[in-house]
């Protein structure tokens, strides 16, 4: 039976030789599978009862845009595509929804159910980057370290520091 959504995979590089390598693929009800480089499944891992337990707990800055928008229902939330983040951690955003996951611990890092309306995100090292659709702030950045110059309308975004795990 197939699933309708946007659901994303990546490759997770081991060493060589390239058969070595894994791959994680988002699916539906907040999981992922673990495949081997054939794309033989070797496990499910299930996320979606810690998001039970675990308060949201991704600081933004203060965003009057984001108090007048309505944020992804808790039934309709899914991962999308994936990008790796530090050494075990990966990235997914969908809807309005944020993501870091822990894939060795099997873990929730951090989530934040309403970012605003993704457009896209990016990784650099240790930053993300998420594109809105909208006209205020439609680019943020979060990071652990804020940025603060002259040339910065917004003076950064942080992320708890629990963000650091992933390093």
């Amino acid at each position: 039976m197939s699933s309708l959504g946007a659901f994303g995979a990546t490759f997770i590089p081991g060493p060589l030789p390239i058969s070595d390598v894994t791959l994680f693929a988002s699916r539906p009800g907040l999981r992922l599978w673990k495949a081997n480089a054939s794309g033989t499944v070797e496990a499910t891992l299930m996320f979606r009862d810690q998001f039970t337990r675990v308060s949201e707990n991704t600081t933004l800055l203060h965003d009057m845009t984001l108090e007048r928008t309505v944020s992804t229902r808790n039934e309709d939330r899914q991962f999308g595509r994936l990008l790796l983040y530090g050494v075990s951690c990966l990235l997914t955003c969908e809807g309005t929804c944020l993501y870091m996951l822990d894939y060795v611990q099997n873990a929730v890092i951090c989530h934040h159910s309403n970012v605003g309306p993704v457009i896209d995100v990016a990784v650099c090292k240790d930053e993300v980057y998420i594109l809105r659709s909208f006209r205020h702030r439609p680019l943020i950045r979060l990071s652990q370290q804020p940025v603060f110059d002259n040339i910065s309308a917004v003076k950064g975004t942080i992320i708890v520091v629990r963000f650091r795990r992933c390093i």
